[in-house]
């Protein structure tokens, strides 16, 4: 059965979810086919280390389309879409005590790679970043 993923979670979207969905940035995903069954989870760093996320499963072969929602709320809402799977949520928000961020200007985007980054009052984007969030694929039965 397809379903809207709009519909997904309660079948409608409410004018807030629409509104979300206007300030959101839109990423592509490529999963090669050899990653089925990986798990795709947006990553929050703070100087490196790991802050709470979720994950959900996807299907190798498969192109993803992430929208992300970052505002100064506590947490960052998500939706992605691809390869017959819906998934929404919250990760935290590292964002919250960053005076300086920048965007990926770039779409499309692989394992690894920082959708958004920070820092207290400038901003590396070679080097390492003091807050961060990353798109991450990770192997079953690996803790992300």
């Amino acid at each position: 059965m397809t379903r809207n993923w709009l519909d997904a979670r309660h079948g409608i979207a409410t004018s807030a979810d629409l509104q979300k969905l206007l300030n959101a940035r839109r990423y592509q995903i490529d999963i090669p086919k050899e990653r089925d069954g990986y798990s795709l989870t947006l990553m929050p760093l703070i100087e490196g280390v790991a802050k709470p996320s979720s994950s959900a499963t996807v299907v190798g072969g498969s192109q993803i389309t992430l929208l992300v929602q970052h505002d100064r709320e506590p947490n960052i809402s998500y939706a992605w879409f691809g390869g017959g799977t819906t998934m929404t949520g919250t990760c935290y928000n590292p964002f919250l005590d960053a005076n300086a961020l920048t965007h990926r200007s770039s779409t499309s985007v692989a394992s690894g790679d920082w959708l958004i980054r920070g820092g207290d009052n400038s901003i590396s984007l070679t080097g390492p970043a003091k807050y961060e969030l990353q798109v991450t694929l990770t192997p079953p039965g690996t803790d992300g």
